[in-house]
């Protein structure tokens, strides 16, 4: 409706301001660069928040918090107005600023409330939500994985491949402790690079050939798209959840 366009229009013209503000304070260290039209446009920005926030728990009240995107209105709203106490107070000092500096990227949050004026954009963000709890919870099996390898490597590997002529230092101690293989692994199992590092050694000593090849089947063959599975199936899942919210605010709408 045309609340919601003219809010999302205030929201494209924030980011604008916002670009400039950072631009206007990346030089300065210890004091803010802000002109005053910008921090004008700040202070506009944050009332329009408070007063659209307000309206919303007059209207909807207490159903308002059934939403996420109430609480992240409250938290835009918050950090504005903790940012408008502490910058005075802090002056100078360079703590001070570094906290202010954290409140101005709280700032970024405000571009979730445009997501909030598109029913497409907001399904994205609600679908992509729910899949990181799959990508969590697969970033802790490929490190447990990735984690167990380096221990059989730093044990097998180590005392054959510090001996051989490597051209980067890099790899002549890729395999010197567990944090430095498990290292190795992230760089060459997951992204995929320095296979450099393990050529000499498997050149001269071939079956471990096999240990490579396996870490790099199980990752890339295996977790990777079990991983991706699920993230795609919890993305679904997230859709038809907000399928089904639509179809009940319509239904709700009808009845009323």
């Amino acid at each position: 409706d045309y609340f919601d366009t003219a809010i999302g229009l205030v929201i494209v013209a924030n980011v604008g301001v916002m670009v400039f503000d950072t631009n206007a304070n990346a030089e300065c260290q210890e004091t803010t660069c802000s002109g005053l039209g910008l921090i004008v446009m700040s202070y506009f920005f944050l009332l329009v928040y408070t007063l659209e926030l307000l309206a919303r728990l007059s209207v909807y009240q207490c159903d308002a918090f059934r939403s996420h995107w109430t609480y992240a209105d409250f938290v835009v709203v918050l950090s504005g107005y903790v940012e408008l106490v502490l910058e005075p107070i802090v002056g100078g000092s360079l703590n001070g600023m570094d906290i202010i500096k954290v409140l101005r990227m709280v700032r970024l949050s405000r571009t979730i409330k445009f997501v909030g004026c598109f029913p497409s954009l907001k399904g994205i963000i609600e679908g992509f939500a729910s899949a990181m709890v799959a990508m969590l919870w697969g970033g802790l099996a490929m490190a447990g994985l990735l984690l167990t390898f380096a221990i059989v490597a730093v044990e097998l590997v180590h005392s054959y491949n510090q001996g051989l002529d490597h051209e980067e230092e890099f790899c002549k101690l890729a395999f010197r402790d567990v944090q430095t293989s498990f290292l190795f692994f992230i760089q060459n199992a997951v992204i995929g690079d320095r296979w450099s590092c393990i050529t000499p050694l498997i050149l001269e000593h071939w079956y471990f050939a096999l240990l490579f090849l396996s870490v790099f089947c199980l990752v890339q063959l295996g977790l990777m798209n079990l991983i991706l599975t699920a993230v795609v199936d919890e993305a679904q899942k997230a859709r038809e959840r907000d399928t089904e919210d639509r179809l009940a605010d319509l239904k709700a709408a009808e009845e009323e």
